[in-house]
């Protein structure tokens, strides 16, 4: 797999705002990227972390069967069930 190149400052904070703001303008909404993309285009983990924080959302990572690392985003809570 090719490795994403990395888009720095505004655009990449850009690509993460409009993402989380998409997120919490929509209480039943959960939507996910690929951790590679946020890292790519979005600033990475930390940068997305803090936006999620400012908008009252919660994150979660986890890996799909194919082992791709995902993070998700919700205005409720994640609940592990097992």
């Amino acid at each position: 797999m090719a490795k994403l190149k990395q888009v720095p400052g505004p655009t990449a904070e850009a690509w993460t705002t409009r993402w989380l703001d998409s997120v919490a303008a929509r209480p039943r909404a959960m939507s996910q990227r690929k951790v590679a993309s946020v890292d790519a285009w979005g600033g990475g983990l930390v940068f997305a972390r803090s936006l999620a924080r400012q908008r009252g959302l919660h994150l979660i990572l986890f890996v799909d069967g194919q082992g791709n690392r995902f993070v998700a985003a919700s205005k409720n809570p994640f609940r592990i069930v097992c």
